[in-house]
């Protein structure tokens, strides 16, 4: 399943490969990645990163009036080598709604570096981290998320212009190590409802549920749908009992779309999930428009960010479980 269809979620977002790394000397991998001078759009201003991060830098595109847009920014640079993030903090302009950061396939190659995704090409890209517009997302002590060396790397930008104007736009992502060498590796499960139907007019109430196959700790978790949203909930039902316990529950709308609430856990409590656990998502909107809407304009979707990391895990049908990819 297309990982931009899986994962279109947003963000508050991100998430990691399951592989491990070495430490990473950060200080040497920020002077071989310095980022050229570049020519920020008016109204942009990033600030740098500290001592112990390195910033990768998007490319400027224009987004136009009345435009709701997922851009895939393909950049240049690589890491010179692996970098265990203890966090990843998001910048975007006016307009910006949430970013991806993943690294790309060996064997793919991208026809223009700036373009609307594609479905298609999604399937080459994985996973590093998601943040919300001008967010961070932090590990506990001693996770840590990898963001990968030697790999090319993909911003896939979510922006909506409301005015009338053009807009040019930009992001930027600051990425921070982690001091010494990790426990853990950090990653993110998502449920996301991929086959929503929204008949004008009326109030849809819709449901899924996903069971866990393995035992995962969850230190931060959010939900996600867009503007005709109303309600949005998440539950967890233990293995072998009936009873749900409601993990989050949150009016939707406008600014749940842009700026969820995020649920974090103590480090001292944090939600373990154990096989045979069932996670159930319940969305309800109201279809204001004239036809009907399906995903992705419009979403129901659940991010948990857990470890050890498994890899990036999806799961998009009712009654299914989680696979990696």
């Amino acid at each position: 399943m297309p990982i931009h269809t899986q994962f279109k979620v947003a963000f508050a977002m991100t998430c990691l490969l399951a592989s491990c790394s070495s430490d990473s000397p950060v200080d040497e991998v920020a002077a071989q990645d310095a980022a050229p001078e570049v020519q920020y759009p008016v109204g942009f201003n990033p600030p740098p990163p500290p001592a112990n991060g390195v910033q990768i830098l998007g490319k400027p595109f224009t987004v136009q009036p009345g435009e709701d847009v997922f851009m895939c920014v393909y950049l240049s640079e690589e890491l010179s080598a692996d970098i265990n993030m203890s966090s990843m903090q998001a910048y975007q302009m006016s307009g910006g709604h949430h970013i991806i950061l993943s690294s790309v396939t060996d064997n793919y190659q991208p026809e223009t570096d700036v373009h609307i995704c594609d479905d298609s090409e999604m399937t080459n890209h994985r996973p590093i981290g998601v943040g919300g517009a001008n967010a961070s997302v932090d590990a506990p002590s001693g996770v840590a998320f990898l963001a990968p060396g030697g790999k090319r790397l993909v911003i896939q930008s979510h922006y909506i212009n409301a005015t009338d104007e053009p807009i040019e736009v930009m992001d930027a992502v600051n990425l921070i190590a982690i001091d010494g060498t990790p426990d853990a590796l950090a990653a993110m499960m998502v449920l996301n409802d991929l086959t929503l139907e929204l008949p004008p007019g009326v109030t849809t109430t819709r449901e899924m549920e996903c069971t866990v196959s393995e035992t995962s700790k969850v230190f931060m978790l959010t939900g996600h749908t867009h503007e005709w949203g109303r309600n949005f909930a998440l539950s967890l039902t233990r293995a072998g009992t009936t009873d749900k316990e409601l993990l989050y529950a949150a009016e939707a709308g406008p600014g749940f779309r842009d700026e969820p609430p995020m649920k974090t856990y103590p480090e001292d409590n944090v939600l373990q999930l154990e096989p045979g656990d069932k996670l159930s998502m319940k969305c309800e909107w109201f279809n204001d428009e004239n036809a009907a809407i399906y995903f992705p304009k419009e979403m129901c979707s659940a991010p948990l960010f857990y470890y050890p990391s498994r890899g990036f895990e999806v799961c998009g049908q009712d009654g299914g479980g989680f696979s990696q990819l």
